[in-house]
């Protein structure tokens, strides 16, 4: 389970500008599902409408907002969001729709609260 940035540098979010992305809402395929928290501990995937939130370890990652399990990391093309959270902004959000067939798949709704 790999990335699905596009293969360019920009992707990873170097010598971008991040203030005006920082306060925009986004919508996002979740990534690395099957070895994260969530799916681990309960053999399934949240449901629809499922509180989340977003925290930085190695990557951005998507937890719940209740009990911060790990759900799925975002993609690297959202890697400048590193720099919003560390700067104090605060992300929360909806699970959007889940498919577990034929592929895991974890689609967010996210957006600034800050």
């Amino acid at each position: 389970m790999g990335t699905t940035g596009t293969g360019r540098f920009g992707d990873y979010g170097a010598g971008q500008d991040e203030g005006d992305r920082c306060d925009k809402a986004f919508a996002a395929d979740l990534e690395d599902l099957a070895t994260c928290a969530f799916y681990r501990d309960h053999e399934s995937l949240p449901p629809a409408g499922t509180l989340i939130a977003l925290i930085v370890n190695q990557r951005v990652t998507v937890v719940t907002a209740g009990t911060g399990e790990e759900i799925g990391h975002l993609p690297t093309e959202f890697n400048y969001l590193r720099a919003c959270i560390r700067s104090g902004r605060i992300y929360e959000g909806l699970v959007k729709s889940i498919a577990e067939r034929p592929l895991l798949r974890v689609s967010v709704d996210i957006a600034p609260t800050n």
